[in-house]
């Protein structure tokens, strides 16, 4: 039997003047998998997250995610996917409660569920306590975790994570690694690492990514 797919995309591409970030990609995601992206700096991990997630326009081929054609802006998409992307800063004068219920808000979380699902996804996420503080005196570690919280509060159906473990001592590389690995069968994740070794901890499956385009995959 085929397997369902979760992300699908054909021929993917995008310039940013004569530089080409994505070029011509193809990739498949299994529903409930959890996949990493691995590749070096500039090899257009983040461009192909943003493409996927419609924060950024294509240029060229097509894609779909969680059932959804990818488009730019698109409402549809937001509410199916979660996305932590290293170029968006948490609102650091937010306590960690404050930014999830934030996060659930745009999500569509109904405001009679909203205060559980916060509660929830804060214990889901290993905060417990500290999401009463304030994010700016937040550790690395716990600030991983408080972005991948706000992606996940909303129960999306597809997680983009951008190098949710590049800023972790190793100790919390392992726990967070667990926590995504964790998450697969409950939601597909696609995150992105240029560390093998981070793939290995949090992924069932991994494709390498280079120039754009993808060099090897399972």
């Amino acid at each position: 039997m085929e397997q369902e797919l979760a992300i699908q995309a054909h021929g993917l591409t995008k310039s940013f003047g004569k530089v080409v970030a994505v070029d011509g990609l193809d990739l498949e995601v299994p529903r409930g998998g959890v996949l990493g992206l691995i590749g070096p700096s500039g090899a257009g991990k983040s461009t192909t997250l943003r493409l996927l997630a419609g924060r950024l326009r294509g240029m060229g081929g097509s894609a779909t995610v969680a059932g959804v054609p990818v488009s730019f802006g698109s409402s549809e998409l937001l509410r199916k996917v979660g996305i932590v992307d290293e170029r968006l800063g948490l609102y650091e004068w937010m306590t960690g409660w404050e930014l999830l219920a934030f996060a659930a808000g745009l999500a569509g979380v109904p405001r009679a569920e909203l205060r559980g699902r916060v509660e929830q996804t804060l214990q889901r996420v290993g905060l417990g306590d500290a999401g009463g503080e304030r994010i700016a005196r937040y550790s690395s570690p716990l600030r991983s975790r408080v972005a991948i919280g706000q992606a996940l509060v909303g129960e999306p159906e597809v997680l983009l994570l951008d190098d949710p473990l590049g800023s972790l001592d190793p100790a919390a590389r392992r726990d967070v690694g667990a926590l995504l690995r964790g998450l697969g069968g409950q939601a597909t994740v696609l995150m992105t690492t240029r560390e093998p070794a981070d793939a290995a901890a949090a992924c069932d499956r991994v494709a390498v990514l280079e120039r754009g385009r993808i060099e090897a995959s399972p």
